[in-house]
């Protein structure tokens, strides 16, 4: 089982070192872990990416160094099944771990945003297209509405191209 990291913005290589090493994930000790304090090494610290990572086995220093300067984050699935609503998917993503509940629906029904996607409605309401999600905790809540947004417009695009012409619904219409 993978143990996990998180990493705040601007994580120095002590306290990263110290998370690393105090679960036996590393085979080196101290800040050593990551980076010794070369010139090459302390370039790479300060492009460290904030995030969750998962550690699994022991690793060496480069490859903990590595992975978080790729920022390869730990991941969670988040599966929106077909016919569920706003208030139902929302949900899934706070139990998840990624979203905050409060700042997700927040987002959902920001006029700003809303517009920003062209949205006329009051809410995201019908735009938030099942598929399976994979989230790093940590994004902005308004960043997941417009992915689930973006995920319905081009899954309704490919169905318009096959669409039968005579059927002439705005996308309003579609999703209410």
């Amino acid at each position: 089982k993978p143990d996990v990291v998180s990493c705040v913005e601007r994580a120095g290589r002590a306290a990263v070192a110290a998370a690393v090493e105090e679960r036996g994930r590393v085979v080196a000790g101290g800040e050593a872990v990551i980076g010794g304090g070369a010139e090459d090494d302390q370039r790479a610290e300060r492009r460290i990416k904030k995030g969750e990572y998962a550690f699994q086995g022991p690793l060496t220093p480069a490859q903990v160094l590595d992975t978080l300067v790729a920022g390869r984050v730990k991941t969670y699935k988040i599966t929106v099944a077909e016919g569920l609503r706003l208030y139902e998917i929302l949900p899934l993503f706070a139990e998840a771990g990624v979203a905050d509940l409060a700042r997700l629906t927040a987002a959902a029904h920001d006029p700003a945003l809303l517009r920003k996607l062209g949205i006329a409605g009051s809410s995201a309401e019908g735009y938030l297209f099942p598929d399976t999600y994979v989230e790093p905790k940590g994004r902005p809540e308004a960043a997941i509405v417009e992915e689930l947004v973006g995920h319905f417009r081009k899954a309704y695009a490919e169905a318009r191209a096959h669409a039968d012409p005579a059927v002439r619904l705005t996308e309003l219409q579609a999703v209410t």
